[in-house]
Protein backbone atom coordinates (compact mmCIF):
# COMPACT_ATOMS: atom_id res chain seq x y z
CA UNK A 1 0.00 0.00 0.00
CA UNK A 2 1.67 3.54 -0.79
CA UNK A 3 0.20 6.28 1.08
CA UNK A 4 0.78 9.52 -0.85
CA UNK A 5 -0.71 12.89 -0.53
CA UNK A 6 -1.15 13.36 3.11
CA UNK A 7 -3.34 10.02 3.26
CA UNK A 8 -3.80 7.56 6.01
CA UNK A 9 -5.55 4.42 7.22
CA UNK A 10 -7.65 4.59 10.03
CA UNK A 11 -9.23 1.43 11.33
CA UNK A 12 -11.89 1.07 13.75
CA UNK A 13 -11.31 -2.55 13.20
CA UNK A 14 -8.40 -5.08 14.30
CA UNK A 15 -6.48 -6.07 11.67
CA UNK A 16 -4.93 -9.34 10.24
CA UNK A 17 -2.30 -8.68 8.38
CA UNK A 18 -0.60 -11.42 7.63
CA UNK A 19 2.51 -11.57 4.95
CA UNK A 20 5.76 -14.03 4.47
CA UNK A 21 9.08 -13.52 4.47
CA UNK A 22 9.20 -13.57 0.88
CA UNK A 23 6.43 -11.21 0.74
CA UNK A 24 5.99 -9.18 3.20
CA UNK A 25 2.95 -6.49 3.51
CA UNK A 26 4.67 -2.90 2.47
CA UNK A 27 2.79 -0.27 3.75
CA UNK A 28 5.29 3.24 2.44
CA UNK A 29 5.24 6.36 0.99
CA UNK A 30 6.66 6.87 -2.31
CA UNK A 31 6.17 10.84 -1.68
CA UNK A 32 6.80 10.83 2.15
CA UNK A 33 3.82 12.67 2.98
CA UNK A 34 1.69 9.45 3.66
CA UNK A 35 0.36 9.73 7.63
CA UNK A 36 0.92 6.05 8.50
CA UNK A 37 -1.47 3.89 10.70
CA UNK A 38 -4.08 4.49 13.35
CA UNK A 39 -6.02 1.57 15.00
CA UNK A 40 -8.74 2.32 17.50
CA UNK A 41 -10.13 -1.62 17.87
CA UNK A 42 -12.06 -1.25 21.03
CA UNK A 43 -10.03 -4.02 22.62
CA UNK A 44 -10.24 -6.42 20.08
CA UNK A 45 -6.58 -7.68 18.74
CA UNK A 46 -5.08 -7.05 15.46
CA UNK A 47 -1.83 -9.66 14.56
CA UNK A 48 0.63 -8.58 12.11
CA UNK A 49 3.39 -10.63 11.06
CA UNK A 50 5.89 -10.08 7.79
CA UNK A 51 4.92 -6.29 7.59
CA UNK A 52 7.04 -2.84 6.89
CA UNK A 53 6.19 0.37 7.41
CA UNK A 54 8.09 2.60 5.83
CA UNK A 55 9.13 6.60 5.47
CA UNK A 56 5.30 7.33 7.51
CA UNK A 57 4.58 10.43 9.48
CA UNK A 58 2.04 10.66 12.10
CA UNK A 59 -1.70 10.88 11.10
CA UNK A 60 -3.37 14.04 11.88
CA UNK A 61 -6.77 15.45 10.56
CA UNK A 62 -7.89 19.12 11.48
CA UNK A 63 -7.50 19.75 14.99
CA UNK A 64 -6.37 16.02 16.43
CA UNK A 65 -3.36 13.68 15.79
CA UNK A 66 -1.63 11.37 17.41
CA UNK A 67 2.36 10.85 17.99
CA UNK A 68 2.75 7.56 15.93
CA UNK A 69 3.85 6.69 12.50
CA UNK A 70 2.13 3.35 13.30
CA UNK A 71 -0.49 3.78 16.25
CA UNK A 72 -2.31 1.46 18.24
CA UNK A 73 -5.01 3.03 20.65
CA UNK A 74 -6.75 0.76 23.40
CA UNK A 75 -6.36 -1.93 21.00
CA UNK A 76 -4.33 -4.83 21.61
CA UNK A 77 -1.90 -6.36 18.85
CA UNK A 78 0.78 -9.46 18.52
CA UNK A 79 3.43 -7.85 15.60
CA UNK A 80 5.77 -10.08 14.57
CA UNK A 81 8.78 -9.81 11.89
CA UNK A 82 7.50 -6.35 11.84
CA UNK A 83 9.89 -3.08 10.40
CA UNK A 84 8.78 0.25 11.19
CA UNK A 85 11.81 2.63 9.36
CA UNK A 86 12.38 5.72 8.14
CA UNK A 87 9.90 7.41 9.73
CA UNK A 88 9.44 11.03 10.14
CA UNK A 89 7.25 11.60 13.64
CA UNK A 90 7.49 11.63 17.66
CA UNK A 91 7.40 8.05 17.85
CA UNK A 92 7.77 5.17 15.28
CA UNK A 93 5.62 2.88 16.96
CA UNK A 94 2.98 4.17 19.62
CA UNK A 95 0.56 1.93 21.74
CA UNK A 96 -1.74 3.12 24.19
CA UNK A 97 -3.46 1.31 26.69
CA UNK A 98 -3.21 -2.17 25.27
CA UNK A 99 -1.73 -5.46 25.98
CA UNK A 100 0.84 -6.05 23.16
CA UNK A 101 3.99 -8.40 22.58
CA UNK A 102 6.35 -7.81 20.09
CA UNK A 103 9.24 -10.47 18.59
CA UNK A 104 11.49 -9.93 15.45
CA UNK A 105 10.35 -6.70 15.49
CA UNK A 106 13.13 -3.99 13.78
CA UNK A 107 12.88 -0.20 14.42
CA UNK A 108 15.26 2.12 12.96
CA UNK A 109 15.70 5.39 11.45
CA UNK A 110 13.77 7.27 13.38
CA UNK A 111 13.18 11.36 13.66
CA UNK A 112 12.48 10.44 17.41
CA UNK A 113 11.51 7.59 19.44
CA UNK A 114 11.77 3.92 18.30
CA UNK A 115 8.66 2.81 20.65
CA UNK A 116 6.66 4.68 22.69
CA UNK A 117 4.16 2.99 25.13
CA UNK A 118 1.59 4.65 27.46
CA UNK A 119 -0.24 2.45 30.02
CA UNK A 120 0.67 -0.63 28.52
CA UNK A 121 1.54 -4.08 29.17
CA UNK A 122 3.66 -6.13 27.09
CA UNK A 123 6.78 -8.58 25.94
CA UNK A 124 9.38 -7.16 23.54
CA UNK A 125 11.68 -9.83 22.56
CA UNK A 126 14.35 -10.23 19.97
CA UNK A 127 13.77 -7.37 18.45
CA UNK A 128 16.68 -4.57 17.44
CA UNK A 129 16.64 -0.94 17.08
CA UNK A 130 19.18 1.43 15.55
CA UNK A 131 19.84 4.90 14.82
CA UNK A 132 16.55 6.97 16.61
CA UNK A 133 16.57 10.20 17.01
CA UNK A 134 15.59 9.87 20.84
CA UNK A 135 14.44 7.39 22.75
CA UNK A 136 14.49 3.31 21.92
CA UNK A 137 11.94 2.34 24.21
CA UNK A 138 10.33 5.02 26.21
CA UNK A 139 7.09 3.87 28.36
CA UNK A 140 4.71 5.69 31.09
CA UNK A 141 2.37 3.96 33.82
CA UNK A 142 3.14 0.37 31.95
CA UNK A 143 4.68 -2.85 32.61
CA UNK A 144 7.24 -4.44 29.91
CA UNK A 145 9.19 -7.65 30.18
CA UNK A 146 12.33 -6.67 27.59
CA UNK A 147 14.60 -9.50 26.45
CA UNK A 148 17.05 -10.05 23.99
CA UNK A 149 16.84 -6.76 22.70
CA UNK A 150 19.77 -5.15 20.92
CA UNK A 151 19.96 -0.98 20.56
CA UNK A 152 22.33 0.94 19.23
CA UNK A 153 22.87 5.27 18.21
CA UNK A 154 19.27 6.09 20.34
CA UNK A 155 20.59 9.86 20.94
CA UNK A 156 19.07 9.85 24.22
CA UNK A 157 18.01 6.89 26.63
CA UNK A 158 18.09 2.77 24.85
CA UNK A 159 15.38 2.20 27.62
CA UNK A 160 13.15 4.77 29.24
CA UNK A 161 10.62 3.54 32.48
CA UNK A 162 8.89 6.71 33.87
CA UNK A 163 5.62 7.70 35.61
CA UNK A 164 5.22 4.31 37.89
CA UNK A 165 6.57 1.59 35.17
CA UNK A 166 7.56 -1.92 35.70
CA UNK A 167 10.80 -2.98 33.33
CA UNK A 168 12.00 -6.60 33.85
CA UNK A 169 15.29 -6.33 31.16
CA UNK A 170 16.88 -9.67 30.79
CA UNK A 171 19.60 -10.10 28.08
CA UNK A 172 19.60 -6.48 26.36
CA UNK A 173 22.81 -4.74 24.68
CA UNK A 174 22.65 -1.14 24.07
CA UNK A 175 25.69 0.43 22.32
CA UNK A 176 26.53 4.20 20.77
CA UNK A 177 23.48 5.60 22.74
CA UNK A 178 23.41 8.90 25.06
CA UNK A 179 21.87 7.42 28.33
CA UNK A 180 21.60 3.23 28.21
CA UNK A 181 18.99 3.46 31.00
CA UNK A 182 16.60 5.49 32.72
CA UNK A 183 14.06 4.91 35.38
CA UNK A 184 12.41 7.89 37.07
CA UNK A 185 9.15 8.95 38.31
CA UNK A 186 8.76 5.89 40.88
CA UNK A 187 9.60 3.44 38.21
CA UNK A 188 11.32 -0.46 38.81
CA UNK A 189 13.87 -1.21 36.39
Amino acid sequence: INIVNGGKIISHSPLSFIGTAEKPIKIYSSDKKGQGLLVLSEQKKSILKHVVFDHLRNPTHGSWGVTGAVTFYESPVDLQFVAVKNNACEDALNIVRAKFTMDQVSISNTQSDGFDGDYVQGTISNCQFDNLGNDAIDVSGSDLIIRNVTISNARDKGLSAGENSKMNIDTVEISNSEIAIAGKDLSIV
